[in-house]
């Protein structure tokens, strides 16, 4: 929309003016105009494909994004559409085209964690850029607390390439344990175990595979029991 404003000496052009600023402001009152809204990245965009990327592979590359553009075009609304389309683009080595994805995705659906968490997963894998990995991550687990691959993808982040010198890695581990249960917690609670293994803290290490082993037992999960039982038994 286009919100240059023009000056006039008229009555008529100034009254014309005002009203319509009057009808934009109560149509954006309403919701018909939404101020900033984010627009769609294009799907007229010519398929960049890495060189890399083997024939047989390129070929099912390039046939599912076309069909998911068709799918896009007829309901730009598909979430899951635009997801795996993003998902094609990084397939090909296309990051720029995912990466905007995502980002239009966070700012349209700001409460489904997916896009902020594959954009954390971007920034510190693809990019190394730790701080906005940290912040994406942070934002995948605001719009959803209760899923446990946001906690652990940030633990690794801590653990492993940032703020190595803080407490930070098994803070986030404790911070998911207050906000999830069930066998979520089973991985939580081992990624906590191994941790305090590394720390050559066994007492803790044994107490969290303990925790998990029992969770196992409760929702019946007899392979799992067996193998937390074998961590349990290489700690002795």
């Amino acid at each position: 929309m286009d919100t240059t404003v023009w000056r006039s000496n008229g009555v008529i052009i100034g009254a014309i003016v005002a009203g319509a600023v009057i009808v934009g402001v109560a149509l954006w009152y309403t919701g018909v105009i939404q101020i900033g809204a984010p627009r769609a990245p294009s799907l007229e965009k010519e398929l960049v494909i890495s060189a890399d990327l083997p024939e047989d592979v390129r070929a099912l590359v390039v046939q599912s994004v076309e069909k998911l553009k068709i799918e896009l075009r007829t309901d730009s609304t598909n979430v899951a559409a635009w997801l795996d389309l993003a998902i094609r683009y990084k397939t090909a080595g296309n990051f720029d085209d995912a990466v905007e994805i995502w980002e239009y995705l966070a700012a349209e659906y700001p409460t489904d964690y997916v896009a902020f968490h594959n954009l954390g997963e971007h920034y510190f894998h693809e990019v190394e850029n730790y701080p906005k990995a940290e912040s994406y991550y942070r934002q995948a687990i605001t719009a959803a607390p209760e899923f446990s691959i946001n906690y652990l993808d940030l633990h690794d982040l801590y653990r492993y390439v940032y703020k190595q010198e803080t407490t930070a890695a098994v803070d986030i581990l404790k911070e998911a344990l207050t906000k999830i249960d069930g066998s979520q917690s089973i991985d939580v609670l081992s990624a906590l175990a191994r941790y305090y293994e590394t720390k050559g803290d066994i007492e803790n290490a044994r107490a969290n595979f303990t925790l998990a082993r029992d969770v196992a037992k409760k929702i019946g999960n007899p392979s799992l029991v067996e193998r937390l039982d074998a961590e349990l038994k290489r700690l002795k």
